[in-house]
């Protein structure tokens, strides 16, 4: 995880200090600005939450961030000439 921390150390405190800062500034801003200042502020944390494999499996597991080709059946119909023999190139 150290190489995590420091990768993401100054996104981290830019985080915090932008938190601080629009907090000084106002309570909208601040709420306004939320996803922003804490997405920020927990990048170590989710970095080293992502990387792990049992993550992604938890989350395959849910249902989450599957594309239509991993839950629907995708064959493939192949295109036959008038003879039924030999494929005809798609257009």
């Amino acid at each position: 995880m150290s190489a995590i921390a420091r990768r993401h150390f100054s996104h981290t405190v830019a985080g915090v200090a932008l938190s601080y800062g629009t907090l000084a500034v106002s309570a909208q801003v601040w709420l306004w600005l939320l996803p922003v200042w804490l997405g920020l502020s927990l990048a170590i944390p989710l970095a080293w939450l992502t990387e792990r494999s049992g993550a992604g499996e938890a989350a395959r597991r849910a249902g989450l961030f599957l594309v239509p080709g991993e839950t629907e059946d995708q064959t493939v119909t192949p295109i036959l000439d008038d003879d039924g023999a030999r494929l005809v190139a798609a257009e």
